[in-house]
């Protein structure tokens, strides 16, 4: 590699780089970043392997301009995750939640099980195949747990209530025709044997949004929020997506891709088989779901995945912060969320539970726009801002520059920035990713790139 450099525009001194008394100013010119294209077609690097050298010498250069003689504390601040500012412990423009208080709600309401409409299908399959009333294990909580039930003629019963009838078979009738009918949800039973199956929807008293649990298309798996007529995950075919977004992520169609940039994708998807061991069922058909979006949205950060303490904006249904939370190198993470009724999803969605049982997770509630202005600066070495739609952001402005600029001061240098954006190929998607690259570029986000494949762009400090 060395010989390769000595022979490139970077080492003979036509880029203004090359020389350490050149002007240097932050952040790059795009002219700078350039170079890296003109670099890989006359060195034969990769683009990847010449971005990073790039990154490597700005870096050195931006210390050199905030003065080589930082205390060495300050160093190992920037280097040691786990020595970034504590984080305040009450907020004036928002409140903790309290997890315990919502886990203990699910038990005052005696919710034993959350079943799908395909689960209820099941259940009564199981019924018809059977000769009288029978002890049957069905699949509940949409694929997580299976549940020993007593399947009698009145209906689904408890083994050690069977009076108490959780469901009757007119009651599982009726979910299963409206699921075959395109009005799919999930269904709450109660152990008291006097509730019907409850669907998993409400009401924002704040908003007055409306909020549902949809299952995934095809089969059981993590569900998606819809939230005032909007999902807030993806939930339709990869095929959907254009050949161009295809080529552009894939390593592989690069003409510049060398050995080392397939081994990093071949090390992320083993990393993500690893993390999703055991949670997830596969989808023979390519369909997207919930938690394969969410799995993107990380894998998006770089081959080094998530390290340091990470800060989640707009929580939903909590997928990001608890795939977050299972990363090692991450010592704790901070999710905001504004609306109540998605903590109520939250609290309903059996997917979720992980959010309000993990010791690294913190949960604030509150508009995001306000709270981040309470937090430290360079106190995380991650940010994963993944708003809803724009048509639901109006109490803060979360594509504004002033948001981006606090987005920058909280975030270590070196730290990442994912910024989900929706559909770059749909129809206001250019205008909108070129907007948000600019501003992010004005307040000071460098390698700022497109990741189609997770709908949204990364960026660095």
């Amino acid at each position: 590699m060395g010989a390769c450099l000595a022979a490139s525009p970077l080492s003979a001194g036509v880029h203004p780089l090359s020389s350490p008394s050149a002007a240097f100013s932050w952040p790059p010119h795009p002219a700078h970043l350039s170079t890296r294209r003109r670099v890989a077609r006359r060195s034969r690097l990769s683009a990847v392997t010449v971005a990073d050298l790039l990154n490597d010498v700005l870096s050195h250069r931006e210390r050199e301009r905030l003065g080589a003689g930082a205390d060495e504390g300050q160093q190992d601040v920037d280097r040691e995750p786990g020595r970034l500012p504590a984080l305040p412990e009450s907020y004036e423009f928002g409140e903790v939640v309290d997890r315990e208080a919502l886990l203990r709600r699910n038990v005052d309401d005696g919710i034993v099980a959350v079943v799908s409409h395909r689960e209820a299908e099941s259940i009564v399959d199981s019924y018809h195949s059977l000769d009288g009333p029978s002890e049957v294990s069905v699949t509940v909580d949409l694929g997580l747990r299976e549940m020993r039930l007593l399947l009698s003629e009145e209906g689904v019963a408890l083994l050690d209530h069977p009076d108490r009838i959780l469901a009757s078979w007119e009651e599982l009738g009726d979910i299963v025709d409206r699921g075959r009918k395109g009005r799919g949800g999930c269904y709450e039973l109660v152990g008291d044997g006097e509730h019907k199956p409850q669907r998993v929807a409400s009401i924002s008293e704040s908003t007055g949004r409306q909020a549902a649990l949809i299952p995934p298309l095809t089969d059981n798996g993590a569900p998606t929020m819809l939230l005032a007529g909007f999902a807030m995950h993806r939930v339709v075919s990869d095929s959907s997506a254009s050949p161009a977004s295809k080529r552009r992520s894939s390593p592989a169609d690069d003409p510049l891709a060398t050995a080392r940039d397939r081994k990093r994708r071949k090390d992320r998807e083993d990393r993500q088989k690893r993390r999703t061991r055991g949670r997830t069922r596969p989808s023979d058909d390519g369909s997207m779901e919930p938690w394969k979006d969410t799995m993107r949205k990380l894998e998006s950060l770089g081959p080094g995945g998530v390290m340091g303490r990470v800060l989640d904006i707009c929580t939903g249904l909590g997928y990001t912060a608890i795939a977050a939370s299972r990363e090692e190198g991450a010592p704790a993470v901070l999710t905001i969320e504004l609306d109540e009724v998605s903590l109520d999803m939250c609290r309903r969605n059996p997917w979720s539970r992980e959010l309000l049982t993990s010791d690294k997770i913190t949960m604030l509630r509150g508009d995001a726009s306000e709270l981040i202005t309470e937090l430290p600066d360079e106190s995380f070495s991650v940010v994963i801002h993944d708003p809803p739609a724009r048509a639901l952001c109006k109490e803060g402005d979360l594509f504004g520059e002033v948001f981006y600029s606090e987005l920058y001061r909280v975030l270590r240098r070196g730290g990442r920035l994912f910024h989900y954006l929706g559909n770059p190929d749909g129809r206001e998607g250019p205008s909108l990713y070129k907007g948000v690259m600019e501003r992010l570029s004005q307040q000071g986000f460098w390698s700022i790139r497109k990741v189609p494949r997770a709908f949204g762009l990364v960026a660095r400090k």
